[in-house]
């Protein structure tokens, strides 16, 4: 129903800062600043802006775990650890 629909913005927010509270984790993660984990996806588009059907479109480009990148598109291998 349209009434129980997220917007991209709390969805955003309930993956993120609300995921990291509910696992005791918000001094480490949950946002991105200086001395938390940098834990991210880069996507294709920006999702927050995009049409909603042009989301499912959007491909990751580079994930990156502790500050580590882990996969590139660009190397198209997983990156080393």
């Amino acid at each position: 129903m349209a009434g129980e629909r997220m917007t991209r913005q709390e969805a955003l927010v309930s993956f993120t800062r609300s995921a990291a509270f509910a696992a005791h984790a918000e001094s480490l993660s949950g946002s991105l600043e200086v001395g938390k984990l940098a834990d991210l996806v880069v996507l294709s588009s920006d999702v927050m802006r995009v049409p909603p059907p042009d989301m499912l479109q959007a491909k990751v480009r580079m994930t990156i775990v502790g500050g580590d990148i882990v996969y590139d598109i660009a190397s198209r291998t997983p990156g080393a650890r």
